[in-house]
């Protein structure tokens, strides 16, 4: 069984503005450059695509598109990220699957337009997860002179 929960936006004086059902494990949450936020619901076990919907900087949602070309993930195996960028283009990150030309160990990248249309293929972008390794205090270069 995978989880389903929902998106609430409210106003600042309280007020209901909407109310998006989230379902399973692969979804993903993030900001837009223009201002706002994104959802992505993918899980193939609520849904055989994947759904991007934005909200403006008031929380009323403002698209909701599926897109095109693009399946679903497995619900144990992906990790999501998303932004949209000032042209309003959006940009998925997938850790888990695997994706032609990626590395096991590195998340998958793709650029859709805002009607849900590729504008590149999957390319590799990076290690995912990799840890910060931190010094210690001790190990720290010293600022005084």
């Amino acid at each position: 069984m995978s989880p389903d929960t929902q998106y609430s936006a409210y106003s600042p004086q309280g007020a209901s503005l909407s109310h998006v059902p989230i379902n399973g494990y692969a979804n993903g949450a993030g900001l837009q450059a223009n201002g706002g936020t994104v959802l992505v619901d993918a899980d193939c076990n609520w849904t055989n695509v994947v759904r991007v919907r934005r909200f403006d900087d008031t929380n009323a949602m403002t698209s909701d598109v599926s897109l095109a070309d693009q399946q679903c993930f497995p619900f144990a195996s992906a990790t999501i990220s998303v932004i949209v960028d000032a042209h309003d283009r959006t940009l998925l990150l997938v850790a888990g699957p695997r994706f032609s030309g990626v590395s096991t160990s590195h998340a998958g990248a793709r650029w859709f337009d805002a009607a849900g249309h590729p504008l590149t293929e999957w390319f590799d972008a990076g290690a995912f997860g990799a840890s910060v390794r931190r010094r210690s205090p001790k190990s720290r270069p010293s600022t005084c002179a």
